[in-house]
């Protein structure tokens, strides 16, 4: 192996190899386009909340709740405001914010708040909680509705679009990505309302390739007993199913809960505890076929969330090593990869080498 620093001697090609390596990053830039449709999503103003007001004396009781709002929406955990430390921080949540202002007028008043994200990302790393990023997995959303006596799954037409708009509101709270189907011809010839309440996961994850998605939520909700709705769902994530179930006061109550336990779910599986510190891992990585490619793969690799620092070790042809210092696990590291999908892992290579960890990929498939 030769050492790093050959990286910085400049590749002479031949025309016909510059020609083919000119139609390789054009072939790469095309797929980084459209390989967007089937990425994980990026939340956007994960640091903005918005509350409602009475008034605008109640100017510290609003900044108290949009401070509990945007904690909650960064960690992800409900559990997260019992914190001594950000209950403390909540009395002086003005402090954290970027900038603020009201929307509406009065009595439809709201507060606007933008936080500062290295400030709430501080706090929740100095109370040993998890962050979570703003590139979450996208849940593709099937619930079937029964009212009136009649069944409808949310998005086709009918009444049910209140009920959208009350889960997407929910999901924009929590900070999850959801996609609700299109429910057009293609949808209802694939999947119907029977499938989506007998939660047929088979039926509903065939008709959900077309939409790009890291999970797969089925559900119904309907009327049960002494007027209490339920709702009973499966989540899907990688292969693995997670049933579970509530009651509630309302049809809207019940989607409430239902966003804030696939919410919680997905937290824990892509969350990691800033003080815990899971050691290093070894990296290697092929296909660096440019220094441009060894730029963008090492700002790639520090950007994600489970990285706390990417040292480049070694190169030997197209491949590089690098060493991961992690404030993750390997497995949460696995799983920010898996979302990206700008790695592909090499099946051929071995898991280990020595006493150390190397995980093996290879650079924008």
């Amino acid at each position: 192996m030769h050492r790093l620093h050959s990286l910085a001697r400049p590749r002479r090609f031949a025309a016909s190899g510059y020609r083919c390596l000119c139609v390789q990053l054009l072939l790469l830039a095309l797929f980084c386009v459209y390989g967007n449709l089937a990425r994980a999503a990026i939340v956007q103003d994960l640091y903005e909340v918005r509350v409602a007001v009475a008034d605008k004396t109640e100017m510290d009781q609003a900044f108290a709740r949009a401070f509990s709002q945007v904690v909650l929406k960064v960690a992800g955990q409900e559990a997260a405001m019992e914190h001594p430390l950000l209950q403390e921080a909540a009395e002086n949540a003005r402090q954290y914010a970027a900038q603020y202002g009201y929307v509406g007028q009065e009595p439809n008043l709201s507060l606007e708040v933008s936080f500062v994200p290295a400030a709430i990302d501080r706090l929740l790393t100095q109370a040993e909680l998890s962050v979570w990023g703003d590139n979450r997995p996208a849940v593709v959303v099937w619930l079937a509705v029964e009212q009136n006596g009649r069944r409808e799954l949310l998005g086709s037409e009918g009444g049910s679009a209140s009920l959208v708009a009350q889960l997407e509101e929910r999901a924009a709270e929590r900070g999850l990505p959801l996609v609700i189907p299109l429910m057009d011809l293609q949808d209802t010839s694939r999947v119907s309302s029977a499938d989506v309440w007998g939660l047929f996961l088979d039926t509903v994850q065939e008709a959900s390739a077309r939409y790009a998605h890291d999970a797969v939520l089925v559900g119904r909700v309907y009327r049960g007993g002494e007027g209490l709705w339920s709702g009973r769902w499966q989540l899907s994530v990688k292969g693995e199913v997670v049933s579970d179930s509530a009651s509630a006061g309302s049809a809207n109550e019940v989607l409430q809960v239902i966003v804030d336990r696939v919410t919680e779910n997905l937290a824990q599986r892509y969350t990691q505890s800033g003080e815990i510190l899971a050691g290093d891992v070894l990296i290697e990585v092929a296909d660096v076929a440019s220094l441009a490619d060894y730029a963008a793969l090492t700002q790639y690799l520090s950007s994600l969330r489970p990285v706390g620092s990417a040292q480049p070790i070694l190169v030997e042809g197209n491949r590089i090593r690098y060493r991961l210092s992690l404030v993750g696990s390997p497995e949460q590291l696995r799983e920010y990869l898996a979302l990206e999908r700008r790695l592909r892992p090499e099946l051929d290579g071995s898991p280990t080498e020595g006493a150390e960890r190397i995980l093996r990929y290879r650079w924008r498939p």
